[in-house]
């Protein structure tokens, strides 16, 4: 079935059938939510006063990017979920709306309460707004993809499996590459067979990179990719908003990941992912990818999300030339001496005087720009005045800036909406100004997850002048806020899923450290305080599971762990029925936990050899031996084959404890004979 066009119905009847035929289910329509919100401050000054998804980026605002990548996916029913600024995006959606013919259906969800991902998805589940399969996208991201073959996957694994809860879009994209953010850097590692995420770790900053041992022990093939650029487009099934709501921790989507991977054992929970290569899929998550994505649009890298393509009728519509040179159909005014070198937009109602030169910047709606001026790699929003022999290189000025005559913006500067600078004046490199003065900005963990980009603080900082027209002109107006590195120092700490929280092997008086020892201390006192206070065993689970990746163990080293602190953990002194009784209450406690970890066979007999070791430092055991096997059996924990397999094997003769081990299955050659028997007696009633 083809894929409806923007603001087209992609059949008759179709928005009918969307609103009231009964014959369609949940499972017909296909949603979307949009996140409208960063929770990051990589956008201030500009975010105080305009949300990030609303900033225009080649003179459209973003958010009308993202919902044009949704509505040529198919999508049918669009929550946008906004916290900062929630009437201007209100507003806008009820204009794009007005402009869509009711192709699709658009709500927007406003909150004043969510500051992360993860309280924005437990807000949509509580208000229960997801009925099927959804798709998750930021809503600062530009895209061409075509999710079609994706869903297909996705629905089709759902079928054949509902624990598969989510598959992740990742691009292809080579280290270094320009559209490839650095902040987002990462390595997964994928099992080719079925795509299924193995392990994921975000890797900007760090020295190293650590696997656990167990993802290439318990999957015969692994690829590692470094070259894969996460989307921030996944699609979700219902669960995905469940388990953020049932477990609070989940702030980001990495929060998530984590949360997956490491229980996926216990809860059989997966993610799975889907590749694309010659597509184009960005988040506009910083400046530095603001004008990445910018170029990519001007270059067609996007297409048909390109400015000479209109989408609805109310958008600017514009002309091209070569070389990549835009010109807004209405009312553009060039001097005949200017020049325009190259990747040049230039939107309606604007005029441009002799001498002037641009080279790769956008010019927004209604600008004025003097003669002589330069403006190179810059980004001029809507209704800008330039003077005479003004200097822009790489930096962006937003709507109603005005620049008197002779000022020289120097690179990376960010002037806010309504900054006015000069005359005769020169802007560092690096420096931001806004009409607002600047506030003390709440120190989260905001680079990827807690806070909105306009949540500061109510009090106003008392070191601010009235104003900055010592730097910014007798004429200028506005105020200094604090460079992008002042926003970087807040940047989450460690964003790697199974990352240790130092890269030395030894503590801090340089004594060595038995890792070996040390997680079994945590396993025993997870299971010895889990016991005493009834501890749910999915919450135990969770603790054994990250001291598996904290230490790099296997299943079987959890398995072997559990079972021998089990064993340990019985007083010295009880006489044999304590014994008993004692074990026969805590293997029955922990069966569930067990299981989830000695499902296998050979792992079933790793645990009978991590009794045995027990019961050869123990003479109560030992005496026990074969009434402790026989519990384990009757409680189906250990399975009939494992026990066999064990009993049949011992160490070498010169090993110094064989003599034991062979006195141990003497007392158990009864149980042994049983279990034999029993097996025939089966076999014979089977014929």
């Amino acid at each position: 079935m083809a894929t409806p066009k923007a603001g087209h119905q992609s059949g008759k009847g179709k928005k009918k059938a969307l609103g009231n035929d009964q014959n369609w289910t949940t499972e017909d329509i296909l949603q979307a939510v949009i996140i409208g919100d960063s929770f990051n401050f990589r956008f201030l000054p500009i975010t105080q006063e305009k949300p990030r998804t609303l900033l225009p980026l080649v003179n459209r605002p973003l958010l009308d990017y993202t919902i044009d990548f949704l509505l040529h996916a198919g999508v049918q029913d669009i929550f946008v979920y906004c916290c900062a600024h929630c009437d201007q995006v209100t507003a806008h959606m009820q204009e794009k709306i007005s402009s869509l013919k009711n192709c699709c259906n658009i709500k927007t969800i406003k909150s004043d309460r969510a500051l992360s991902l993860g309280d924005a998805l437990r807000d949509i589940e509580n208000q229960d707004l997801i009925k099927s399969d959804f798709i998750l996208v930021s809503g600062d991201l530009v895209s061409n993809m075509k999710l079609q073959k994706a869903l297909e996957e996705h629905k089709k694994r759902r079928k054949n499996d509902k624990m598969s809860v989510m598959t992740m879009i990742l691009k292809e994209s080579a280290p270094g590459h320009k559209s490839r953010c650095s902040e987002e850097d990462m390595i997964t590692a994928i099992d080719p067979k079925d795509n299924r995420l193995l392990h994921y770790q975000m890797i900007h900053s760090h020295a190293k990179v650590s696997f656990p041992t167990s993802i290439f022990v318990e999957n015969r093939g692994v690829h590692l990719r470094y070259d894969l650029l996460d989307c921030h487009v996944s699609i979700c099934s219902p669960q995905v908003t469940q388990l953020f709501t049932d477990n609070f921790d989940y702030q980001t989507i990495y929060d998530f990941i984590r949360g997956i991977l490491i229980s996926e054992e216990i809860t059989g929970h997966q993610i799975h992912t889907y590749t694309i290569t010659d597509e184009y899929a960005v988040r506009v998550s910083n400046l530095h990818m603001y004008d990445a994505v910018s170029k990519d649009v001007i270059h067609r890298w996007s297409y048909p999300l390109v400015p000479d393509e209109k989408h609805t009728s109310r958008e600017e519509s514009y002309t091209m030339s070569q070389p990549n040179i835009y010109l807004g159909s209405v009312n553009v005014a060039l001097a005949r001496s200017c020049t325009l070198s190259e990747d040049v937009v230039i939107g309606s109602h604007c005029s441009v005087g002799e001498g002037t030169q641009i080279k790769r910047s956008v010019i927004g709606n209604g600008c004025k720009i003097g003669c002589n001026v330069i403006i190179i790699d810059s980004y001029i929003w809507n209704n800008v005045s330039i003077g005479d022999d003004c200097c822009i290189i790489s930096s962006i000025l937003c709507d109603g800036c005005n620049l008197k005559r002779n000022v020289n913006v120097k690179s990376g500067c960010l002037l806010s909406f309504g900054v006015a600078v000069g005359p005769d004046v020169t802007l560092e490199e690096n420096c931001r100004f806004s009409c607002l003065k600047p506030k003390q900005v709440m120190e989260t963990d905001n680079v990827n997850g807690m806070g909105n980009e306009n949540e500061t603080s109510d009090v106003e900082n008392e070191d601010v002048p009235d104003s900055s027209k010592h730097i910014l002109g007798s004429e200028g107006i506005g105020y200094l806020w604090p460079s992008e590195s002042f926003y970087d120092r807040m940047q989450d700490k460690d964003e790697s899923i199974y990352d240790d929280d130092s890269d030395s092997d030894s503590d801090q008086n340089g004594l060595e450290i038995d890792e070996e020892d040390q997680f079994y201390s945590e396993v025993s006192e997870s299971i010895r305080q889990g016991f005493a206070d009834k501890t749910p065993v999915e919450n135990i689970i969770y603790e054994l599971n990250g001291s598996k990746f904290a230490y790099n163990r296997s299943v079987a080293d959890v398995a072997q762990s559990v079972v021998l602190a089990i064993m340990d953990s019985n007083s010295p002194n009880a006489d044999n029925s304590s014994f008993l009784s004692y074990y026969k209450e805590v293997f029955s406690f922990y069966k569930v936990l067990i299981e989830n970890y000695a499902k296998e066979i050979t792992v079933q007999i790793d645990c009978l050899e991590a009794i045995e070791d027990h019961c050869l430092e123990n003479t109560t055991s030992f005496n026990l031996i074969q009434k402790i096997l026989l519990m384990l059996y009757n409680l189906e924990i250990i399975e009939e084959l494992a026990i066999q397999r064990w009993f049949a094997s011992l160490p070498p003769e010169c090993d110094d404890t064989i003599v034991q081990r062979k006195r141990l299955r003497e007392l158990i050659q009864p149980f042994i004979k049983w279990l034999n028997e029993a097996e025939e007696e089966s076999s014979e009633d089977d014929d």
